[in-house]
Parts: structure tokens; C-alpha cells; sequence
């Protein structure tokens, strides 16, 4: 019955989160490829009720309840990305699974969580910058631009979990970079091509400082 309860409970808020990020980004667009449709949101909106649980309510077993979910979503996420991204989201599920043994040990470093996710979610965004790039590569516009938006939600999702200036400011830069690229995306695919390709560079150069970052803390 208990398990029942905050299934169903999780759910709601799961729902809740849902209906608030989708009022934010207009994402009118349906594809069986989960990199291309709603299914992308919910590795970030599972990982930030893993925080709300986890920080405001104490409740250890839903916040373990949401970030098995979480790691789940990124599994099936990482299912639609070329091996190369998927070595680097199989790095951030690790963290995400060390997490969940903090909390379930009750031994968990808010600076852990913070780092973990930050790097969780900055994976996704740089998995979807590679999807967007291929698309574009293949004169794909449409399905390039639905890409980029989920790759700029995710990092603006990380950019909540950052305390460290040299992320943030790295992560506020592709952010921006994003947003006037999906402003101006009447280029030929060959420029849209080479300006994704810049920002995945950058975002390469992210996660290495924010690996960097972990290995001060007790995730390696």
C-alpha cells in the first residue's frame, strides 16, 4: 500500500513538472526517436524530484523512487545516440548510481547530488547537440532544430544544479549560443552544421571541467 502511495504520488508531481516545462518550451512536434519527442524531458524532471524529495521532505525512498526512474529514462534516451555520446551518458549514469547508494545509505553529499546531476544533464544536452548536428548533416532542418530545443532545455536544467562559476559561465555560453542559433535557423545546413559542431567542442570541454570537479568530492 505505502509503495502504491508514492507511486502514485510520484506520478502526480511527475505530471505536475511535465505541464510546467512544456508551458515553458513549445515542442510541437511527435517522433517514435525519444531524442525527438517529450520522452527527453523526463531525465530532468525526475532528477529535480529526486532535489524536491530529497531536500524538502526528507523521504529517502521517493527520492530513490525518482532517480531509478531517472537513470531508466537516460537509458532508453541513450538508445538513439552513436557510441561515441553513449560512453559519455553511460559516465553520467555511474554517477547517478552512486547517488542513489548515498541515499540509500544515508551518507549522500549535497555537493555529490549537485555535481552528479549537473554532469547528467549536461550529457543529455551534448547527446542532443550530436543528434541535432546529424540531422542538419543530412539536411534534416526540422528535425535538427526539435534537437537543439532539448538540448537547450537540458543545459538550462544544469545550469540549476551549477555552483561552480567556470561551468556556469561555459554552460551560460552554449546556452546562448543555442538560443540565437534556433533565432536565426534559415542558414544553409552547412553553417548551421559547423556552428553545432562549435558548441559540441565547447561542451566537450565542459564536461572535462566538470569531471574535473568530481574528483574533488567522492565520485570518480
Amino acid at each position: 500500500m505505502k509503495l502504491k502511495f508514492i507511486t502514485n504520488f510520484g506520478m502526480l508531481i511527475f505530471l505536475m513538472s511535465t505541464f510546467h516545462i512544456i508551458r515553458l518550451f513549445d515542442f510541437s512536434y511527435e517522433s517514435e526517436h525519444p531524442s525527438l519527442n517529450e520522452y527527453s524531458t523526463e531525465p530532468d524532471i525526475h532528477l529535480n524530484n529526486v532535489r524536491h524529495y530529497y531536500t524538502k521532505e526528507a523521504d529517502h525512498n521517493r527520492s530513490m523512487y525518482h532517480l531509478d526512474q531517472a537513470i531508466q529514462s537516460i537509458k532508453y534516451l541513450e538508445t538513439d545516440v552513436d557510441l561515441n555520446t553513449s560512453q559519455i551518458v553511460d559516465e553520467a549514469i555511474e554517477k547517478l548510481k552512486y547517488i542513489y547508494e548515498e541515499i540509500k545509505n544515508d551518507t549522500l553529499v549535497n555537493e555529490d547530488l549537485n555535481h552528479a546531476f549537473e554532469f547528467a544533464l549536461t550529457s543529455l544536452s551534448l547527446a542532443e547537440l550530436r543528434v541535432s548536428e546529424r540531422y542538419a548533416e543530412s539536411n534534416k532542418l526540422e528535425l535538427s532544430r526539435i534537437a537543439l530545443k532539448y538540448s537547450k532545455l537540458h543545459l538550462k536544467h544544469a545550469l540549476e544544479y551549477s555552483f561552480n562559476d567556470s561551468a556556469s559561465h561555459y554552460e551560460k555560453h552554449v546556452y546562448e549560443q543555442i538560443d540565437s542559433l534556433l533565432a536565426n535557423f534559415e542558414d544553409a545546413p552547412v553553417f548551421i552544421t559547423e556552428k553545432i559542431d562549435l558548441m559540441i567542442d565547447e561542451m566537450d570541454s565542459l564536461l572535462q571541467l566538470e569531471r574535473n570537479q568530481l574528483t574533488n568530492l567522492s565520485i570518480n
